[in-house]
């Protein structure tokens, strides 16, 4: 009797781990990322891209934010373009690009791109946008 409990407590054991363990990677693989978005902050002088990392443990992943982003140029009176700024890194909580403009100058404008992987999986795609 004792032997029976014994292996029906290892086995329930070992299926608890092995449907954790499957959990997490369907949620890494599915989504490898917890949130993204694109922001116009600090009164409209500062454009962002921000990309924060599932939750997989430990991290194990790769993130890569880039903006672009519009902005007013007063001097001259017209929209001018940034160019990209990114950034990328393994094992992260998070990825931040941004763009800040001064004086009279405001963002009107911003496009983030995202990249994303946890663990071996493979680099998905994403996109954000935001304008003023």
């Amino acid at each position: 009797m004792k032997r029976t409990i014994k292996i029906v407590s290892m086995s329930m054991v070992l299926i608890l781990a092995l449907s954790m363990f499957s959990m997490v990677a369907f949620a890494t693989s599915a989504k490898p990322y917890s949130s993204y978005s694109a922001s116009i902050l600090d009164n409209n002088k500062k454009g962002e891209g921000v990309i924060y990392a599932c939750s997989c443990t430990p991290v194990s992943n790769y993130l890569k934010s880039t903006v672009n982003v519009q902005y007013y140029q007063a001097s001259s009176g017209t929209y001018k373009w940034t160019g990209n700024t990114s950034g990328s890194a393994n094992n992260t909580p998070g990825r931040v690009s941004s763009w800040t403009v001064f004086g009279s100058d405001y963002v009107k404008y911003v496009d983030a791109s995202f990249e994303a992987k946890c663990g071996t999986g493979s680099i998905k795609y994403y996109s954000a946008t935001k304008s003023n």
